[in-house]
């Protein structure tokens, strides 16, 4: 008995002795303002690894922390790091967790930038021996050659490749790249502008909220990218206004042929009977009340892609559904039996 009360209490003082005290048991939780003055440091492993406690702790899923500001402050430290990929997954999360249009467009041209200048680094012949990785990378963006430049005109008078690491710089870069987006694009938008086929405004969305993201970036908002869409916009609506006023007509067409009354004699008796829907008419019918409901769906979309004031394509839409409507009635009707000459009614 004694010899187990020894052991026992030997026991105790061996593990007293191992364990860490209360105070360094747990580290304490960083704050905000401690991430940020170490990031203002420059030690920036150290603000990863606080950021990693942070981002992991249940605080993190409450409102302890603002996402949107620590997540930037991610993806900044690993531009500092010359840490590409991971710099631009963290300005997506931002993005994702941004209170506001403008935060949104800021934390997405960002990474548009890093993926730029990543590609444009992918496309030239690496040295031997070169291993691609996000912290190999020459964060640099290069400016695009001028239209119709040769290659010699292009070296010799292009800029020097911009950094983009340090928010100066980049602010350079971000009106680089805004630039050269905006050259490479107008065709595509002249071309939408003058045509008539509404996919390949469709086609644009993408672009535009690229070219939106870049504006706010430079400028502080996308009004500028605003007035380049506008006219865009007005095309589209104009063009699939023109679209649904020919679908109306030829259901008008159809439906008024197929309520034409025709006599026919019955048993000594003249008789009306309606004309009805003829060889072709029924799929031509069903193909524009089809359409009319692709457009009502389009023009959702486009409100949404070409971000114009909610309503703008209303009317648009209010006419597709009109006429939709009446391509199914004249699909469904019965045109079978017969009718009182004057009033068109069932006899």
């Amino acid at each position: 008995m004694r010899n187990t009360l020894a052991f026992f209490l030997v026991l105790c003082v061996v593990c007293a002795a191992l364990a860490p005290s209360a105070r360094g048991a747990v580290e304490p939780l960083p704050t905000a303002d401690e991430i940020h003055q170490l990031f203002t440091d420059g030690k920036y492993p150290e603000v990863l690894r606080k950021l990693t406690r942070a981002m992991g702790s249940k605080e993190w899923k409450g409102e302890h922390f603002d996402h949107y500001d620590l997540l930037m402050l991610k993806a900044e430290t690993h531009l500092r790091l010359k840490e590409a990929s991971p710099a631009s997954a963290a300005f997506a999360q931002a993005a994702k967790e941004a209170p506001d249009r403008k935060s949104i467009a800021i934390a997405r041209a960002n990474e548009f930038l890093i993926k730029k200048t990543i590609s444009l680094h992918y496309t030239r012949k690496p040295a031997p021996g070169w291993v691609a990785s996000g912290q190999e990378q020459d964060l640099h963006y290069t400016r695009k050659p001028a239209p119709g430049a040769d290659k010699k005109g292009a070296d010799k008078n292009a800029p020097p490749p911009m950094e983009i690491i340090e928010p100066e710089q980049r602010k350079l870069a971000f009106e680089a790249l805004y630039e050269d987006e905006k050259a490479t694009l107008e065709p595509k938008f002249k071309a939408a502008r003058e045509g008539k086929a509404v996919p390949a405004i469709v086609d644009l969305y993408q672009s535009i909220n690229q070219l939106k993201m870049l504006d706010f970036a430079v400028n502080g908002s996308d009004e500028q990218t605003k007035q380049t869409v506008e006219p865009l916009a007005e095309h589209a609506k104009d063009v699939l206004g023109e679209g649904v006023e020919k679908l109306g007509t030829r259901v008008d067409v159809i439906a008024s042929s197929a309520n034409s009354l025709s006599e026919v004699r019955v048993q000594g008796q003249n008789k009306w009977i309606k004309k009805g829907l003829q060889n072709m008419q029924p799929g031509e019918l069903a193909e524009a009340r089809n359409t009319c409901t692709k457009i009502i769906e389009v023009t959702k979309s486009m409100e949404e892609g070409l971000q114009t004031e909610p309503g703008y394509f209303a009317e648009v839409a209010k006419n597709a559904k009109r006429i939709a409507d009446k391509a199914d009635k004249a699909l469904d009707e019965d045109y079978s039996g017969y009718f009182d000459r004057y009033s068109g009614k069932r006899a």
